[in-house]
């Protein structure tokens, strides 16, 4: 019998040891072709064992796979995961705020983070990290002019059924930050107009092809600021583009309709 228990300690320890010359074979040659092999294996039953088992059961195991897994994004996703699920929502922000600063186009995390932080009703994270989410994911052309929007003049958790469109893969980048800026811009056209002629001017840059954004524009301009020559100004720089041109040279021609006007078309398209 002690035969078998010690044979059963060696055997443990001889595990413990080989796991450990894997991990201080990752940090030797990262790169070696068996380093992606044992990650790929260990990773992935890191990955099950964080979807069949039970947080609170399984503390000990989760807290292990984190320490060693620490900057594995895939795993930590996970670890996220399960982590919001047992109620654990603080660590959960870190976990995913930890992806994201060493995996910086992890669009996975970016869209579990904007959850937690909604349903936290932190807007000062939130505006933090979506304005990281642009800069990393829109072309960098976009960049500057996404800087300058004061993110904290507003109120984002007024916007939670609208973030989540931010992630929403069949559009482009593009398309998706010029739907949210001009939904922002509809929300404060009777509480703050500067912040409404912002976030709708950054919409008509971002979507320049897409006439009904310089239309919105160009009817705050003229109903709400009363600005004639500004509007002119929208509608002419809009017909230098092919596809808005002809949208924006009949609207000129004819009456510029009121704001919101074309908010079902843009949120349609």
């Amino acid at each position: 019998m002690k035969k078998i228990h010690y044979l059963f300690h060696q055997i443990i320890f001889v595990i413990i040891i080989f796991y450990y010359i894997i991990h201080v074979f990752f940090l030797i040659a990262p790169k070696h072709p068996l380093s992606s092999i044992f990650s790929l294996f260990i990773g992935t039953h890191a990955k099950k064992y964080l979807e069949e088992n039970h947080y609170g059961n399984h503390r000990f195991g989760i807290t292990l796979i984190d320490t060693l897994y620490k900057k594995d994004s895939d795993v930590q996703y996970y670890v996220g995961k399960k982590l919001m699920k047992h109620g654990n929502i603080k660590k959960a922000i870190k976990t995913y705020e930890d992806i994201i600063r060493y995996d910086k186009r992890n669009e996975n995390a970016y869209e579990e983070l904007s959850r937690l932080l909604i349903q936290e009703n932190d807007d000062k994270r939130l505006s933090g990290m979506i304005q990281r989410y642009a800069e990393y994911f829109l072309p960098q052309r976009f960049n500057q002019i996404i800087k300058t929007f004061q993110f904290s003049n507003i109120h984002l958790h007024r916007f939670s059924k609208n973030i989540p469109l931010l992630f929403n893969d069949s559009l482009s980048h593009e398309t998706r930050f010029a739907r949210f800026f001009y939904m922002i811009g509809l929300s404060y056209l009777y509480e703050n107009l500067p912040t409404t002629e912002k976030a709708w001017y950054i919409a008509t840059i971002l979507e320049a092809h897409t006439s009904y954004y310089a239309v919105e524009l160009a009817s705050l301009y003229t109903h709400r600021m009363k600005n004639e020559n500004e509007a002119i100004n929208v509608l002419l720089l809009c017909q230098q583009d092919n596809y808005a041109r002809k949208h924006c040279e009949d609207i000129l021609a004819s009456e510029i309709p009121t704001p919101g006007t074309f908010k079902d078309k843009i949120l349609s398209l």
